[in-house]
C-alpha cells in the first residue's frame, strides 16, 4: 500500500505474483474499514506500507480493522524495487505488496502505541518550537550585526536579555521595534516549550 492523500493499494495472493485487485481509497478510518470489507480481507492479513507522514494513522486504522500492518522503511522500498524507473503510486503499491509477499524486506518499523507515541509526538512538537525560538534569536543577531552592533548579540537566552538589549541608548527606534518583535515571538515559542516540558514530565 502506498500512502499519500489517498491510499493506493495492490492485492496479491501469497503464492502468486498475479494482481487480484488494485486501486485507491481516501485516507480515512471509514475508508480503510470499507476497503477491508470490500475485498474480504481476513483477520490477520498482512498489509505492507512504507514510512511517511500518514503511516502511524493508517497502521493504527488497519489494526482496528483486524489486519496486520507491516511498516517498511521507504528507503528500502526504493532500493529493492525491481523497476526503479517506473515510479508512480500504483507501481509503488505493487512493489510494496510484491516485496512483502516475497519476504524481501528487512527494515520493518515497529509502530509505538499509547504513551510512547504520545511522548514521540510531544518531542517532535517541542523540537519545532525550539527551532522557532532559535530562529528568532538568529534573525535578530543578523539584524544587529548589519547595524554594527554585533558585540551585543552574545547572550540572548531569555526574555530578560531581550529587555536589557532594547534599553541600550545607542540603538535606533527601528532596531528597538525589531527587538520587541523578535522578543514577542521568542516568548510565545518559549512558553510552548515550557508547557511541553511539563507534559513530558507528567508522562515520564
Amino acid at each position: 500500500m502506498f500512502l499519500s492523500k489517498c491510499c493506493t493499494f495492490c492485492i496479491q495472493k501469497h503464492n502468486s505474483e498475479k494482481v487480484i485487485a488494485s486501486g485507491e481509497f481516501e485516507t480515512s478510518g471509514e475508508a480503510i474499514k470499507a476497503f477491508a470489507r470490500k475485498h474480504k480481507l481476513s483477520a490477520g492479513t498482512r498489509v505492507g506500507l512504507e514510512t511517511g507522514t500518514t503511516t502511524i494513522f493508517v497502521a493504527r486504522e488497519l489494526a482496528k480493522a483486524g489486519l496486520v500492518p507491516v511498516v517498511i522503511d521507504a528507503r528500502e522500498v526504493r532500493r529493492k524495487a525491481r523497476r526503479m524507473r517506473q515510479k508512480d503510486d500504483a507501481r509503488d503499491a505493487f512493489e510494496i505488496c510484491d516485496g512483502l509477499r516475497r519476504d524481501v524486506y528487512v527494515s520493518t518499523v515497529i509502530m509505538p502505541e499509547g504513551d510512547i507515541q504520545r511522548i514521540r509526538d510531544l518531542l517532535t512538537l517541542r523540537s519545532h518550537f525550539v527551532r522557532l525560538r532559535s530562529a528568532e534569536v538568529l534573525s535578530l543577531k543578523s539584524a544587529l550585526r548589519k547595524q554594527g552592533f554585533g558585540r551585543l548579540t552574545i547572550k540572548l537566552r531569555n526574555e530578560k536579555a531581550f529587555e536589557t538589549l532594547s534599553k541600550i541608548p545607542e540603538l535606533s527606534s527601528e532596531l528597538r521595534d525589531r527587538i520587541q518583535s523578535h522578543q514577542r515571538m521568542f516568548i510565545a515559542a518559549n512558553n510552548e516549550v515550557v508547557l511541553l516540558d511539563k507534559q513530558l514530565r507528567e508522562l515520564s
